[in-house]
């Protein structure tokens, strides 16, 4: 693995993922979302989730990141023990997943996507209070998982929960906005 005090930069790690890439900086961010955060961590999150779902839902096979960011890195010794940490973990959903019904992981069905993820990012920014960022947060992780492994029927677990999870933050949103009207008026 060479030099453990060398650094790897994140370019280096993207084009290494390939097609993989995007599912994993889905996955990334959409994790800190599948839990009580500080408030704030959504939108930043959301943001990131949202520019990436852009590019996916454009056509990109690769994501562009701004050259300061590709450029950063870190240590490939701390890059090993945290590869190390979750390689368990990615064993595991590797074998509940496997590649089929690939039209939902490549071509067309990657820009659906993209758009699909772009539209649970949007929901995921709204300051719906207490678990408003948790249900698109599982969402955005759930189909991250289908695109890594393509497996079309992850992905579709994963619209079924992300058409449940726009539902409760519509919900949500429609609440607080009835709410306000009631205390306003």
């Amino acid at each position: 693995m060479g030099d453990p005090d060398e650094t790897i930069t994140f370019g280096e790690v993207f084009h290494r993922l390939e097609h993989k890439a995007f599912g994993a900086l889905f996955l990334v961010l959409a994790i800190p979302n599948c839990f009580p955060m500080v408030p704030g961590v959504s939108v930043i999150t959301g943001v990131a989730v949202l520019l990436l779902a852009l590019q996916l839902a454009s056509g990109l096979e690769e994501p562009w990141l701004p050259s300061a960011i590709r450029h950063k890195g870190f240590a490939r010794g701390a890059f090993a023990r945290v590869l190390g940490k979750t390689l368990p973990w990615i064993v595991r959903v590797e074998q509940l997943a496997s590649p089929r019904l690939q039209i939902l992981t490549s071509g067309t069905g990657r820009r659906v996507f993209g758009a699909m993820i772009a539209v649970l990012a949007v929901a995921m920014m709204l300051p719906v209070p207490f678990i408003g960022n948790i249900p698109p947060g599982i969402a955005i992780a759930v189909l991250s998982l289908g695109l890594l492994e393509h497996d079309g029927r992850v992905v579709a677990v994963g619209y079924a929960v992300g058409t449940v999870a726009i539902i409760v933050v519509a919900g949500m949103l429609a609440g607080l906005m009835i709410g306000f009207e009631a205390i306003v008026f």
